[in-house]
């Protein structure tokens, strides 16, 4: 395989992840520990939301209702006021 076919591959490959729904592990990360984890689920369920925004608005409110710390009730709140702004 050349190197135009392995990027043609891989730009698929990471476009599909964004269109299918966000696991439950990157919620999950919202409330890691470390500032850096919790800032880069954010952000990846932040890009995820742009490229779906009718099932992120659903899936957003579901997890803000669920929340069961703090600092995740914050985050989705964030994203979720994102999207209703934005979009």
């Amino acid at each position: 395989m050349n190197s135009s076919s392995l990027a043609i591959l891989t730009s698929f490959v990471l476009s599909a992840a964004l269109v299918a729904e966000p696991a439950a592990e990157l919620f999950k990360k919202l409330n890691a520990d470390s500032y850096a984890e919790r800032h880069k689920a954010q952000l990846e369920l932040d890009t995820w939301a742009v490229a779906n925004p009718a099932e992120s608005l659903e899936l957003f409110f579901k997890e803000y209702k669920a929340a069961a710390t703090p600092e995740v009730k914050v985050r989705v709140g964030q994203l979720l006021r994102d999207r209703v702004i934005f979009e």
